[in-house]
């Protein structure tokens, strides 16, 4: 193959493709640290081109397709380095003791764009953050502000 980099030295391969990542991405981005964006679409609002934008959720984190973070991307001219598949949900268990489990979700708690929590674990979950996630019934009934009891009725005649 041919004599190897001196120590330190980076080679020819990595070279190219840093040049490329900057002729992509832009000097400027590389430079500010900015990562591959992953964007979470609202499926009814994305075939409309005017509220798209207005619904999706997107936010830069680091990661890559070997690492615990994983996120794979596609290398386009449209949007370079565009994550196409990742970890949208992460959870940690505690087994040793339930009520320290871990989570948290790349959008929010609610899947309502016009509601508050419809995107807001999007920072917590770029920057790397979790919830702690009550597991037990007390630790539910004290974390809880309140609780809806859904009781299903008797239907008495089962034809159709």
């Amino acid at each position: 193959m041919g004599a190897r980099a001196a120590a330190g030295a980076p080679d020819r391969g990595f070279i190219l493709a840093l040049d490329e990542i900057l002729k992509v991405r832009g000097r400027s981005d590389v430079a500010k640290g900015r990562r591959a964006p992953r964007a979470a679409r609202h499926p009814p609002s994305d075939a409309v081109l005017l509220v798209r934008e207005l619904f999706a959720i997107e936010r830069e984190h680091g990661g890559g397709p070997y690492t615990v973070m994983q996120a794979n991307t596609r290398i386009d001219d449209d949007a370079p380095f565009a994550e196409t598949h990742g970890a949208g949900l992460r959870l940690i268990f505690d087994l040793s003791g339930v009520d320290g489990t871990q989570a948290i979700i790349h959008t929010g708690q609610s899947g309502h764009p016009l509601s508050p929590h419809y995107s807001d674990l999007a920072d917590p979950w770029a920057a790397g953050a979790y919830l702690t996630v009550p597991m037990s019934p007390e630790a539910v009934a004290a974390a809880a502000p309140r609780a809806l009891r859904l009781i299903p009725i008797q239907v008495r005649n089962h034809s159709l």
